[in-house]
């Protein structure tokens, strides 16, 4: 009797368990998006589900979107809402649940879709939230030979980045210039524009290790400027 009543109780908590894993509700971050073949995966994208059937999404740091959603059980399809984008063109996502994961596919445009989410319990951060702060110039390398002390005067010591999307880049003269910047949504690119337009339109792809950033320029990948956090 007593062995039925512990086989009877475990089997309550597995399918208690089992329901809620089936949950769309909760916070998740957004692990791969493959169009096709094609890995499309948005950085540090995450939604957030309520019990009420709203819900917030965003990027890092950053919301960018709200609404509503419908998930009908039996079918098991969800159907976001965005009062920002209205109505979803492509309908709704079948989705499945495995190992705590969720997964949604369908067809778009006449190719699969299947986005991969993990639950989390804190907002991911966004290259566009690490790069936020005051860097100094450490080390400037092309290929194997450092060329930092190559031409002083080109160089610059710092750059002050904003949250408000603003930079301020100081010379080793002091001389300072200033502009605004982007992060591309999808991939590490940061891009500046000089607000006199003094010098050209700036692209790099960036990495961070630690208090460490690293600058790429798309104009020649043979060169690597690293920064250290202040």
């Amino acid at each position: 009797m007593k062995i039925k009543n512990v086989l009877r109780v475990t089997l309550l908590i597995l399918i208690a368990l089992n329901t809620h894993a089936q949950s769309i509700e909760g916070f998740w971050k957004v692990d791969l998006v493959m169009v096709g073949d094609m890995d499309v995966t948005p950085v540090a994208k995450w939604f957030k589900y309520h019990e009420d059937n709203t819900y917030q999404a965003g990027n890092g740091w950053s919301q960018n979107d709200i609404g509503t959603y419908t998930y009908d059980t039996e079918k098991a399809e969800f159907l976001p809402l965005s009062k920002r984008n209205g109505p979803d063109e492509f309908g709704s996502f079948t989705t499945t649940f495995k190992n705590g994961n969720m997964y949604w596919e369908r067809e778009e445009e006449g190719m699969k879709v299947k986005v991969t989410l993990s639950p989390t319990a804190v907002m991911p951060m966004a290259p566009k939230d690490s790069i936020v702060g005051n860097w100094k110039l450490i080390a400037v390398h092309q290929g194997d030979e450092d060329i930092n002390e190559a031409d002083t005067n080109e160089m610059h010591k710092e750059i002050f980045i904003s949250w408000t999307g603003n930079y301020r880049i100081t010379k080793p003269n002091n001389e300072q210039i200033r502009g605004i910047w982007h992060m591309n949504a999808h991939r590490s690119q940061f891009h500046m524009i000089d607000w006199n337009q003094e010098a050209d339109f700036m692209a790099f792809d960036v990495s961070f290790e630690n208090d460490l950033l690293k600058m790429i320029p798309h104009s020649d990948k043979t060169i690597t400027y690293t920064y250290q956090k202040q």
